[in-house]
């Protein structure tokens, strides 16, 4: 019984520090059991540096352990890598990390144009469509290219007719995005 305890006591520490992202291997913890120790709790092993038992925790030929639970970050070594699918590479006024995914996708009410996303409803270079750019003279307002002016109590910002109001890329003013994980609501960033 002794050496039963002992082993579950080694997987206890290693899901432990797998959890607090910290695999180094603990002092008289993290030498290779035998398959006698480990005979009640251990599987096949799958190759001869590698023995795995049933918790997904394996100890390699140098001793050193690790977890099939490493979706922390955590490695073998102690290092972590990036936690976040998208790894930074979202634009933070115009997308949204789909964590699901591991990509970036636009905004609410955006469209993807190439590279970047865009309001279609506004975007003086995509008005209405991708790639349907107004002329120099001309605003985008509703997905439509029109005279230079904006009608109906819209603000001109950027050769576009907006809502400062609600527009997220121009919130209370022009050039004034929103982050994009908030919207525009009565000229204010919000949640």
């Amino acid at each position: 019984m002794h050496r039963r305890a002992r082993a579950l006591l080694h997987v206890a520490l290693v899901l432990c520090a797998s959890a607090l992202g910290c695999l180094e291997p603990t002092p008289g913890f993290g030498e290779t059991l035998t398959d006698a120790e480990t005979s009640t709790t251990s599987a096949p092993a799958t190759d001869a540096s590698s023995s795995a038992t049933s918790s997904g925790v394996t100890s390699d030929a140098t001793g050193a352990t690790s977890s099939g639970a490493t979706s922390s970050g955590a490695t073998s070594s102690g290092a972590t890598t990036a936690s976040q699918p998208c790894d930074g590479a979202c634009d933070p006024v115009l997308e949204l990390c789909n964590e699901a995914a591991g990509e970036c996708e636009c905004r609410p009410d955006f469209e993807r144009c190439g590279d970047t996303c865009v309001n279609l409803v506004n975007d003086h270079g995509h008005c209405g469509a991708c790639d349907v750019g107004c002329a120099n003279n001309q605003t985008c307002s509703a997905g439509e290219c029109l005279g230079p002016q904006c009608d109906g109590g819209l603000q001109k910002c950027d050769k576009s007719c907006v809502e400062i109001d609600s527009d997220v890329l121009h919130c209370g003013e022009c050039s004034n995005p929103c982050p994009a994980t908030q919207t525009c609501v009565m000229g204010e960033c919000v949640d």
